[in-house]
């Protein structure tokens, strides 16, 4: 259910996310240089007032550079992603879904992303007793890792079931983005339902 929310949200987010970005620096404008105590922020010469509670300020300092933060500034490595071999077995496959913890996967040949496989379609496959399952693989969604993460969160909006893209640096391959990555870098963190670990807990007491 994470993924459809995300898509829902991001149609309603992101004119708002425009907006606000737009209002957020036309406030900051009306304010002097000389009248802005505090510390320096992160876009150099913009200063932002003490009084602001550090969430607030920190929710300023978002607006004011998403329309210059890019996917190279909030992609996972791909080093660092947990992603399926597409001669994995059923077995192979279950056991990477349910450990990962993740509702969608790339899947890898050859070292070239095929696709991505969505978690709660694969489950209910299974059910059916077939075992070709590469026939659930969903064409990935590809982008640059100098994309805009505004012109991304758009890309993702267009592929309509598309949840994550696969980042490449020219032709190399060469991470991950998600759309709450995207929204993490606008709004902060989103809690996530196993941040407590409860996934780690119940396959400790699973065995393969």
């Amino acid at each position: 259910e994470t993924a459809p929310r995300l898509h829902r949200l991001s149609k309603v987010i992101f004119p708002i996310v425009r907006l606000l970005e737009w209002s957020t620096k036309k406030v900051i404008s009306y304010f002097p240089s000389s009248t802005r105590g505090g510390k320096e922020g992160e876009e150099g010469d913009l200063v932002i007032d003490n009084t602001l509670t550090p969430l607030n300020r920190q929710y300023i300092l978002n607006m004011v550079k998403i329309d210059q933060t890019k996917v190279k500034d909030i992609f996972h490595e791909w080093e660092h992603v947990d992603f399926i071999h597409e001669s994995s077995s059923i077995e192979e496959l279950e056991k990477m879904l349910i450990t990962s913890g993740h509702t969608r996967l790339p899947v890898e040949k050859d070292g070239e992303v095929i696709g991505v496989l969505n978690s709660k379609e694969f489950f209910a496959f299974q059910k059916t007793g077939q075992t070709t399952w590469l026939n659930l693989v969903r064409k990935p969604v590809k982008m640059q890792t100098n994309t805009l993460i505004l012109n991304a969160l758009k890309v993702l909006q267009s592929g309509g079931t598309a949840h994550m893209a696969i980042v490449y640096r020219g032709k190399e391959l060469a991470g991950i983005v998600t759309m709450e990555d995207i929204f993490e870098e606008i709004v902060g963190d989103i809690y996530d339902e196993d941040d407590h670990g409860s996934i780690e807990k119940i396959l400790s007491r699973t065995k393969y």
